[in-house]
């Protein structure tokens, strides 16, 4: 037992080693960012929110961007249901799609930019301000890969999953500023796991809950 464990933590800590490239990005000011949308398939379906957040090296979260957009089909009512996003919340609040991208663009700059599956947010994202004559080259970093190498016997790698591993961890509630404070979250837990973190984070910790969420179910969509 004493063995399986001691392997256990050397493997966590050779995989967060590995991600030096991405501590190092968060030693200067970064983004974390989210979004929601009306579906998974980026080619057909639309952004309904973006939101991020501009945090220093200490984790402390400077300012905030959070805008709701303007689609231009009506919001299947499974995503109502998920995230609470009403097409009257979206008919009175909502910006175009091009006011939207203008402002998040203008918002994160060339700072480097971290989500929650990355590839998922950035598939939306990057057609989005090519449509308006923008180029999203900006430096990303997914902190699934970093949840998978810091916790590597969880089943799941679902926001709600890490949050309730991380003390203090900010609660995911499929809105997107919601859901990047808890990207954030883990973030900061991670990176202190690897030894990176800032003196003056402080960061979630693992719960001693681990093991039992660990050996639940199989391995999940990420995503929703």
């Amino acid at each position: 037992m004493a063995v399986a464990a001691a392997t256990r933590s050397l493997r966590r800590a050779e995989r967060l080693t590995e991600l030096e490239g991405l501590w190092e990005a968060s030693n200067s000011d970064f983004v974390v960012a989210d979004i929601e949308t009306t579906g998974l398939d980026a080619t057909v379906c639309e952004i309904l929110e973006i939101a991020a957040l501009l945090v220093n090296p200490a984790g402390v979260v400077l300012r905030e961007f959070n805008v709701l957009v303007r689609a231009r089909e009506e919001i299947p009512p499974f995503i109502v249901e998920l995230t609470g996003i009403s097409q009257i919340l979206i008919d009175e609040h909502g910006v175009s799609e091009e006011t939207a991208v203008l402002e998040f663009a203008s918002f994160i700059g060339r700072m480097p930019i971290f989500f929650h599956n990355a590839t998922f947010d950035t598939a939306f994202l990057a057609p989005a301000l090519a449509r308006h004559g923008l180029v999203f080259n900006n430096k990303v970093f997914d902190t699934l890969a970093t949840a998978r190498a810091a916790w590597p016997d969880l089943r799941s790698y679902k926001l709600a999953t890490l949050a309730k591993i991380i003390d203090n961890a900010a609660v995911p509630t499929h809105r997107a500023l919601a859901d990047a404070s808890a990207t954030l979250s883990v973030l900061l837990a991670a990176r202190e796991l690897a030894g990176f973190g800032a003196s003056s984070i402080e960061p979630g910790v693992m719960r001693d809950d681990l093991s039992l969420i660990a050996n639940q179910g199989q391995l999940d969509n990420e995503r929703v």
